[in-house]
C-alpha cells in the first residue's frame, strides 16, 4: 500500500469525539419529545376524566330534576343511575358523592394523585335572566335547570358556602389538589 492509499483509509469513519457529539444531540431531542409526549399524554387523561364528569354531572341533574317535582325535598342519594367509572388503565376514576351530589374526579397527573371536585349548589331564583324579567309564577314554581350551579374546585380553590348544598358534606371529602398547568377549560 502506499501512502495515499493508507491516509485515506485511515480518515474513513467518526471519531470519538464525533461519536459523542451526536449522541448528545440524541439525548436532547429524546428529552424534550418524551416530556412533550408526558404532557400530552397527562393532558389527554384530565379531559377524558373530565368528559367521564360530565356525563355524571347529567344524572345529578336527572336525579335534581326528578326529587323537585316531589313534594319532599330530600334525597337520600344522589348518584342513583351512576356507578363509578374507571380508565382502562386506572389513571382515572369518577365518582358522584350519594350524600351531597359532588363529583370526585381523581386523575394521576405525572404519578401524583390529583383531585377535581364539581359541587352542586342550589340557585335562590332563576339565574338565566335579569330580575326584573322574572315573573312571580317562576319564584313561586322554578323550572330545576334554573335552580343548580355546578361550581369546579381545583387546587387552591376555596369550598363555596355549603348552605345551598344538595345535602351533608361528608366528613371524608377529599381536598381539591389539581394542577393548574392540566386544570379543564370547563373548570375556572
Amino acid at each position: 500500500m502506499t501512502k495515499a492509499q493508507t491516509t485515506a483509509y485511515e480518515q474513513q469513519g467518526l471519531t470519538l469525539i464525533q461519536v459523542m457529539a451526536i449522541l448528545g444531540l440524541l439525548g436532547i431531542i429524546l428529552a424534550s419529545a418524551t416530556s412533550a409526549y408526558l404532557k400530552h399524554q397527562n393532558t389527554f387523561q384530565v379531559k377524558e376524566a373530565f368528559d367521564q364528569a360530565q356525563f355524571a354531572k347529567e344524572v345529578v341533574n336527572q336525579n335534581f330534576k326528578a326529587n323537585s317535582s316531589q313534594i319532599s325535598q330530600t334525597q337520600n342519594d344522589w348518584s342513583t343511575g351512576y356507578k363509578e367509572h374507571f380508565s382502562d388503565d386506572l389513571v382515572w376514576s369518577v365518582k358522584i358523592d350519594p350524600s351531597s351530589g359532588t363529583i370526585i374526579v381523581k386523575v394521576l397527573v405525572d404519578s401524583t394523585p390529583s383531585t377535581i371536585l364539581l359541587i352542586p349548589l342550589r340557585q335562590a331564583t332563576p339565574k338565566s335572566r335579569d330580575q326584573s324579567e322574572i315573573k312571580k309564577e317562576e319564584v313561586l314554581n322554578p323550572s330545576p335547570e334554573d335552580l343548580l350551579t355546578w361550581v369546579c374546585a381545583a387546587k387552591g380553590a376555596e369550598i363555596p358556602d355549603l348552605s345551598m348544598a344538595l345535602g351533608k358534606w361528608p366528613e371524608q371529602m377529599p381536598k381539591p389538589e389539581f394542577s393548574e398547568q392540566f386544570r379543564p377549560s370547563g373548570c375556572r
